[in-house]
């Protein structure tokens, strides 16, 4: 059975010692994960459990998203004021449509609920049409398979975005 190793998270995650990306600050994240903790050592039986682990733990990424959301808007608008596209992909639907939301008339979207010419149709747009300057599309829906030479870069908006960063010179 696999075992989650057991983390003083207090002085672990917030130590001022760890690149910015891992300090994860907010008390949301901090509460989920102290439920999740106790839930984890109150029950041994379950918590082997790794399809419920993941379940569980669906709610943090959830959490960790959400907070990385003003993060990825601010990157991709970087990148436009270089005069580049850029594809932003989403694991979450409520974050994917915050950011076209924030975007507007210049993104377009790919996602689950998409039939498949209306997803051609956001691929499209992106490549042809020069007012468009965003791409999000939730990662299992658009992953694979679609042509975006259009983009010239990527944000994957729940994952740390330093290197982006650097490579466009944005601090």
């Amino acid at each position: 059975a696999y075992e989650i190793p057991k983390r003083d998270w207090s002085s672990d995650v917030c130590s001022s010692d760890l690149p910015v990306y891992l300090r994860l600050k907010s008390k949301l994240y901090e509460e989920v994960m102290g439920e999740y903790y106790n839930w984890y050592e109150k029950n041994p039986e379950e918590s082997k459990s790794l399809t419920v682990q993941f379940t569980k733990l669906t709610k943090v990424r959830q959490i960790i998203a959400d907070e990385k959301i003003a993060e990825t808007i601010e990157l991709a608008e970087n990148i436009i004021e270089q005069d580049k596209k850029v594809i932003i992909f989403c694991n979450f639907t409520d974050s994917l449509n915050k950011i076209c939301e924030h975007f507007g008339k210049a993104a377009v979207k790919v996602d689950g609920s998409m039939t498949k010419p209306e997803r051609q149709l956001s691929v499209d747009r992106f490549q042809e049409d020069d007012k468009i300057k965003v791409f999000v599309g939730n990662i299992k829906a658009a992953g694979v398979g679609l042509t975006l030479t259009a983009g010239e870069a990527v944000i994957r908006s729940e994952e740390h975005t330093s290197e982006l960063q650097s490579r466009f010179g944005i601090s």
